[in-house]
């Protein structure tokens, strides 16, 4: 019955939940807590105890650093599942040559599951340490032998968006936070709305396209045009057309095509994977920026920011956007403009934010990022 209601909870993880059934996260909180205690050494603990106390952790991980508690029995938590973790990468029993692929790795997987951090890998729960073990063990069942590709973060400030939109189109309306144009973007019906592009500016730079530096610079002189500057970002999704067939337009994460694209010199852009913030980043090529349209025909760019001028800090704007803030970025992979065999990274998106309540009518609303005062 508790591996039932954890697998109920954990369906029902995302953090929005947190308001419209609160018994997910009490569940989550108080059943990891408690089996923490009753199985405080390791060898109290069983195969059913470490499953269970990696799922709960994957599922709070959700609510990290907005819950009074989590943090530190996040910290914990993670502390007790690496103490499981053997000279072979493997998290519970070793590895046994007669039993199949899917026990060998289930342990080691929910606990990379478990140990990866929400956004960046600073942590000190272990996951450093444990991600090194892992490799030969991932390599061993087929899967890789690196924790970035198959247990990534789930999440980082661009947010986690819905895979499952709905098709109605937002409309442009009058907006008390529009600032000086008293514009914004609303659903004009209850339900998920459709995703949007951010359509670039052909009267900027190159075709639309600027470089950091370029955009650095708009920013500090208050240059025509600042406002709409979107920076060409990676986090742990994105919007898939240049794969064929299913994959088509369909969100997958990073981790699913990236490092392979990289592998077999499919990209045309630099792109290098940074280990201090455990993010892919784009080196500039000139085109890491691009300056979207301000017209009501560019209906991505009409999107307020919920928290533009609250005066948050950092930490604080992070944990408030998932709160406030309805949509998220998503860069998309398109066929190179000069070699349609070869990938891209030159379009954002905007998706509605999963696990979001759109049984109302709404302002749409984007975090563009933490701006200093």
């Amino acid at each position: 019955q508790t591996l039932l209601c954890y697998g109920a909870a954990t369906a029902l993880s995302p953090r929005c939940f947190a308001e419209h059934a609160p018994w997910v996260f009490e569940f989550m909180h108080e059943a990891t807590d408690l089996l923490l205690s009753a199985c405080d050494e390791p060898g109290k603990a069983g195969t059913p105890s470490l499953e269970l106390v990696a799922m709960g952790l994957s599922t709070l991980t959700a609510f990290a650093g907005t819950e009074l508690g989590v943090d530190g029995l996040l910290r914990r938590g993670r502390h007790w599942i690496a103490r499981f973790a053997s000279a072979d990468g493997c998290v519970g029993p070793s590895w046994d040559p007669k039993s199949s692929m899917f026990e060998n790795i289930r342990l080691t997987w929910l606990a990379a599951c478990a140990l990866r951090p929400v956004c960046r890998p600073r942590d000190d729960g272990g996951y450093a340490e444990f991600a090194k073990e892992l490799a030969g063990t991932l390599a061993k069942a087929g899967l890789g032998g690196c924790l970035r590709e198959v247990a990534p973060p789930i999440e980082c400030f661009l947010g986690v968006p819905e895979p499952h939109p709905g098709r109605q189109v937002a409309v442009v309306r009058p907006s008390e936070i529009g600032g000086s144009m008293g514009r914004g973007l609303f659903t004009a019906t209850t339900g998920c709305p459709a995703p949007l592009e951010f359509l670039r500016d052909p009267s900027f730079g190159a075709d639309g396209f600027i470089s950091g530096d370029v955009s650095e610079r708009m920013w500090e002189k208050h240059e025509k045009g600042h406002e709409y500057i979107v920076m060409v970002v990676f986090g742990p999704w994105f919007r898939d057309e240049f794969s064929s067939g299913d994959n088509f337009g369909r969100l997958r994460p990073v981790s699913a095509a990236l490092p392979r694209w990289l592998r077999d010199g499919k990209c045309t852009q630099k792109i290098g994977w940074d280990e201090t913030e455990g993010e892919y980043t784009l080196t500039t090529d000139g085109r890491d920026a691009f300056v979207t349209r301000d017209d009501a025909g560019n209906p991505a760019a009409m999107a307020n920011d919920a928290l533009f001028g609250t005066g948050a800090t950092e930490a604080e704007y992070n944990s408030e956007d998932r709160k406030h803030n309805n949509l998220v970025m998503v860069p998309c992979a398109r066929p190179a403009a000069h070699d349609p065999d070869k990938v891209e990274f030159t379009s954002i998106w905007v998706y509605p934010r999963l696990g979001w309540n759109w049984d109302s009518l709404q302002e749409l609303t984007l975090g563009y990022g933490w701006e200093p005062p």
